[in-house]
């Protein structure tokens, strides 16, 4: 495989048990996505760590440069490892992940922190109240207006049941309390 930073011939390594290709010339390594989440939850802080002593580095620090995966030639996509780490690696979502020099070792502090573990704790708090979210809107949707309710200056167009009909997809609302 060929470096996707400089173009010179990566080579084995094991780090920890797992295999990572390096360039010899950039320093850059890369690790199938197996791999570094093995060598990622070996490095992992203890459950309940929050994160305490991890300095989030400026993600705008470094130029842009997209690159070709090593095993397929495609495109990766640019990432903020585990979204909020402040390190941008590059991604292929079917083989890998690249680091650039130094932030293979800022991702294991980010691990050994727990600062992985609370952004992995958030991201499924966004995902949940997406997931809440989203189904309201179907609720809503589901009883909305059948017509147009809006103001004309100060005057409610649209029926007083049909307002009742949405306040009752809004959680702690119920208007039968009246």
């Amino acid at each position: 495989m060929q470096c996707p930073g400089c173009g010179h011939y990566l080579e084995s390594h094991t780090v920890e048990g797992q295999i990572v290709e390096r360039c010899g010339a950039c320093g850059g390594e890369y690790f199938t996505h197996q791999a570094l989440s093995r060598l990622l939850s070996a490095h992992a802080a203890s459950p309940g760590a929050k994160g305490e002593g991890y300095t989030r580095p400026s993600p705008l620090s470094d130029p842009v440069r997209y690159r070709a995966c090593p095993e397929c030639g495609e495109m990766m996509l640019r990432k903020n490892f585990h979204e909020t780490s402040g390190i941008v690696v590059d991604v292929c979502a079917a083989h890998g992940i690249w680091f650039d020099r130094g932030e293979l070792a800022m991702a294991l502090r980010f691990a050994a922190t727990g600062a992985m573990a609370e952004a992995d704790r958030h991201m499924v708090e966004r995902a949940a109240a997406r997931k809440r979210l989203d189904a309201f809107a179907r609720d809503l949707r589901a009883v909305g207006p059948r017509h147009y309710i809006g103001g004309i200056g100060n005057v409610m167009v649209g029926s007083i049941d049909d307002l009742a009909d949405i306040s009752r997809v809004i959680p702690g609302i119920d208007p039968e309390d009246d």
